[in-house]
């Protein structure tokens, strides 16, 4: 049986490659970058378009 790692974020579970992957992915686009202000108004976004 294959063994899969996952990782706690927040109140779900994550499998750890989805994660790596969700975090790359933010580094190449430059969230890293941001100021909290700036992540706030981003989430806010986010929020409103679902």
């Amino acid at each position: 049986m294959e063994q899969v790692d996952w990782v706690i974020f927040g109140k779900q579970i994550v499998l750890k490659y989805e994660m790596e992957n969700a975090l790359r992915h933010m580094a190449v686009k430059g969230y890293n970058q941001l100021k909290p202000e700036e992540w706030n108004e981003l989430n806010r976004k986010l929020r409103e378009d679902k």
